[in-house]
């Protein structure tokens, strides 16, 4: 389990970065990059909640 959780967050980390670079070459500003980075992050995340949002809790 420790390694699929990895492999899902560390998923959704790339993918997150990858967007953000994509709209950094783009030329967006950061100000509309944290927006939409944040949209994406909370869907991702929210995606992940269900399967993950009990593992490792003390």
């Amino acid at each position: 389990m420790p390694r699929v959780a990895a492999a899902q967050l560390g998923c959704v980390h790339r993918l997150l970065f990858d967007e953000t670079m994509r709209l950094t070459l783009e030329g967006r500003g950061d100000d509309e990059i944290a927006g939409i980075v944040e949209g994406h992050a909370v869907v991702a995340f929210d995606a992940l909640e269900p399967s993950l949002g009990g593992y490792a809790i003390r």
